[in-house]
């Protein structure tokens, strides 16, 4: 393997770490009652994992709005991934954009209890087709997915419960 390579490699890894990372500050924002902050770190953990399955089959980006278009064109489009988790990610982007740039957008609790299981799906979702092509664990194996993290498709989940699965 080129020297390359490897970087390539550790940069996905990196990447990769750094979406759980910012799934632990997510914990500890919604104990504080920090909505648009949560909101954010949860988009960026998405960001993450999604630009290192972008790195992985490399495909080159600039942008947030470049990784949402590459990673709709390729691996939603081909169906490599589910439609769902493209409209996850656009959500997650356009709340994110909004939380940042509109004036007086306050995040609720209920929007976060709504997005949460959401983000574990896309996370989980993305981060099995990065190992499968690495030959490798995902990070997010030893998180087992709970029934609670699949609530968006059928009902809310409370913050007590969200919290209670990624520990």
């Amino acid at each position: 393997m080129s020297m390359d390579e490897q970087i390539r490699l550790d940069i996905i890894n990196y990447r990769r770490q750094k979406a759980h990372q910012l799934m632990c500050d997510v914990k500890v924002l919604m104990e504080h009652e920090m909505w648009n902050s949560t909101v954010n770190r949860l988009y960026y953990a998405c960001f993450h994992m999604i630009s290192a399955l972008l790195i992985l089959y490399k495909i080159e980006v600039k942008t947030h709005l470049g990784v949402r278009q590459a990673f709709g064109l390729n691996f939603i489009k081909t169906r490599i991934l589910t439609p769902e988790c493209g409209r996850i990610f656009t959500r997650l982007y356009d709340k994110r954009q909004s939380s940042d740039y509109d004036d007086f957008k306050e995040f609720t609790l209920e929007e976060v209890e709504d997005l949460y299981p959401q983000v574990r799906y896309l996370l989980k979702e993305v981060d099995d087709v990065i190992a499968k092509l690495m030959n490798d664990f995902p990070f997010y194996t030893k998180y087992e997915m709970t029934s609670a993290d699949y609530g968006f498709i059928t009902d809310k989940v409370n913050t007590a419960a969200i919290m209670a699965t990624y520990v």
